[in-house]
């Protein structure tokens, strides 16, 4: 996780865009809320998803969060309320959404205050839990 068979060539992609010193790889971490905290804006334009901890995660931090249409993201997002949900593989798309967000503060603030609300009604452990003792719950009152 982090740091992927592809790195080195992206790395020297980077350098030879001259984005040396505004992109940073910083590999597997372990401070990831943190980092987080820093972020103005989450980005996955994944290809093939299912339903990534990353998503929930910068959802949680109240990042408004702009995923691509693959697989799973557009149910974990809901466009234009919780986030941006941007067609795969169209990197023209994808630059047009960050811009937008970039340039627009309120925006980007109440995307990211739905997208925490969303989130914390949809992924906090005490939803989690709940689920699973509800489960817990009717099987027992089956067997009674």
């Amino acid at each position: 996780m982090g740091d992927g068979d592809k790195k080195a060539e992206l790395k020297a992609q980077s350098r030879a865009l001259g984005l040396g010193k505004r992109v940073i790889f910083l590999g597997n971490r372990n401070d990831v809320p943190s980092l987080l905290s820093l972020a103005n804006i989450f980005v996955l334009p994944s290809l093939i998803e299912n339903q990534p901890l990353s998503v929930i995660e910068a959802q949680l931090a109240g990042k408004p969060v702009i995923v691509s249409d693959a697989g799973g993201l557009p149910e974990m997002v809901q466009h234009g309320s919780t986030g941006i949900i941007s067609p795969a593989g169209d990197p023209n798309s994808l630059c047009e959404n960050i811009y937008n967000l970039l340039i627009n503060p309120e925006y980007r603030e109440s995307l990211g205050a739905k997208a925490q609300e969303w989130a914390l009604n949809h992924w906090s452990q005490k939803k989690a839990v709940d689920k699973v003792l509800n489960v817990y719950e009717k099987v027992l009152s089956h067997r009674e």
